[in-house]
């Protein structure tokens, strides 16, 4: 059984598109950076080399559109798929195949441009075999991932939302404590601004947040605006959710 998945999300300028022997396909051509710190998820987060060699040895890795299983781009054990392990990165090449409404719309989206995030899925073991977790001097918690299981390569044009709550399983007691507060604090803060929702489907932009359209809302001001998309029902319960859930792990 897998681990809790995670996604992470790699911006502009990792992925490139280059004809192939094929004729029309076209091959996606990517990277995961090691020892390259993340964005901001309340915690920074760093892949250590060789995060992924002894999951490559057994995992089957799949090249998805934009996440969804049931549009696999390319895979590892036809060859379509290729993973080069190096000291600085995670290299990868994916044979898209334009026969595939799927494979079609991809080459079409990211030779214009409209897709330029590269995002893969990953899991750590959540007893923290996997992970190494830090308090900086300046306040910065630092997570570094040595071992993990890599499932997936996904070009995607809106990055994944970080699983924050995937990522504390492994997490020490204290830098749990510390999250938590910070998630805490931040739905304070939210409070105090402007009850506007920043979610920018066309719904909630006519202040209509109980019919967002969004694949995932994830604007606090809205937890009391009826949205359905989303993970909690209301803010007040937001923290008490959330300590429920890790408390079962």
């Amino acid at each position: 059984m897998r681990d809790s998945i995670e996604h992470r999300n790699i911006r502009a300028g990792k992925l490139t598109v280059r004809s192939n022997s094929t004729g029309n396909g076209k091959t996606l051509v990517g990277r995961i950076a090691y020892n390259s710190r993340s964005e901001d998820m309340g915690f920074r987060e760093i892949i250590a080399p060789s995060a992924f060699t002894e999951s490559l040895k057994t995992n089957e890795v799949f090249a998805y559109w934009s996440h969804d299983s049931s549009q696999v781009l390319a895979r590892q054990s036809n060859g379509t798929l290729r993973l080069k392990d190096t000291p600085t990165a995670l290299k990868f090449e994916a044979d898209l195949d334009p026969n595939t409404t799927w494979g079609a719309n991809a080459i079409a989206a990211l030779k214009r441009g409209d897709v330029t995030a590269n995002s893969f899925g990953f899991s750590v073991a959540p007893d923290g075999s996997g992970d190494d977790w830090e308090v900086l001097p300046d306040g910065t918690i630092l997570r570094t991932v040595r071992k993990a299981n890599l499932y997936e390569v996904s070009p995607v044009s809106v990055p994944a939302y970080p699983s924050n709550a995937a990522s504390l399983r492994s997490a020490p007691a204290d830098i749990r404590e510390k999250l938590l507060k910070r998630d805490a604090d931040g739905i304070a803060d939210a409070d105090e601004s402007d009850a506007t929702c920043d979610c920018d489907c066309e719904n909630c932009l006519d202040d209509n947040c109980e019919s967002c359209s969004a694949p995932r809302c994830d604007d606090t001001r809205c937890l009391d605006r009826n949205c359905p998309m989303q993970e909690t029902a209301s803010r007040s319960h937001l923290l008490t959710i959330i300590q429920r859930k890790l408390a079962l792990i």
